[in-house]
């Protein structure tokens, strides 16, 4: 996730819109983070379905998103292929999954050539 907060401006540059401010100061202290891009997400009742595939999204960015999936109870379908997230990653994911009360019924991994039989079998475990 490299140059995150330079692909945000030029997209903002892309649409002739004003960056967010308070994103963009989230971005200067959260690294390579998906955080900033996820905490608005966290008590949002409408979304329901979340597509992150082929974003290079890496294990950071699937913490992020494993702290998503504890704090939204809205969102049930998240797409995740193709992406560079590995068994660590996955081990975020699968730890999310077993938090009382998640909603999530729907999780996709495919094309994550990372992940391996360990990672897969973390987030199998969850499921059951």
């Amino acid at each position: 996730m490299e140059g995150l907060k330079e692909a945000y401006l030029a997209k903002s540059g892309d649409f002739a819109c004003e960056p967010i401010k308070a994103l963009l100061d989230d971005l200067d202290t959260a690294g390579d983070s998906l955080l900033p891009f996820v905490r608005p997400l966290y008590e949002d009742t409408i979304i329901g379905e979340l597509d992150l595939s082929y974003n290079r999204l890496d294990d950071l960015a699937a913490q992020s998103v494993a702290r998503l999936i504890k704090m939204n109870r809205s969102i049930h379908r998240i797409n995740l292929n193709g992406n560079n997230i590995s068994h660590v990653g996955a081990t975020y994911l699968a730890e999310a999954l077993s938090e009382p009360g998640v909603t999530l019924e729907w999780l996709q991994l495919a094309g994550n050539g990372d992940i391996g039989d360990d990672g897969f079998a973390s987030v199998g475990e969850m499921l059951r």
